[in-house]
């Protein structure tokens, strides 16, 4: 799901009426839901599995080779190496 013009908006009005104690329960709920999202995405990724991602070099992909707790670590061949990669970057080769 992703949000429209008119809640961007409205969160663009709550946060100039927010105080920095209101700003630290804001980012506490976003940084959570953030974690929630990348397990859940992250559940579908498996040691073994080829995927797709684009990196600093762009376009790549590689091999699941270790699921760490918060990123996936890929192995992309012998000449681009292995990557620390966000499971939200990831896509099924």
């Amino acid at each position: 799901m992703s949000l429209n013009t008119k809640q961007i908006q409205q969160i663009q009005v709550l946060f100039a009426q927010a105080d920095m104690n209101d700003f630290q329960k804001i980012a506490e709920m976003f940084n959570t839901t953030r974690r929630m999202q990348e397990r859940s995405i992250k559940a579908d990724f498996a040691i073994g599995q080829q995927v797709r991602w684009t990196g600093k070099r762009g376009a790549m992909t590689g091999k699941i080779t270790k699921i760490n707790r918060k990123n996936i670590v890929v192995n992309a061949g012998p000449i681009f190496g292995m990557w620390n990669v966000s499971p939200s970057l990831l896509q099924a080769a």
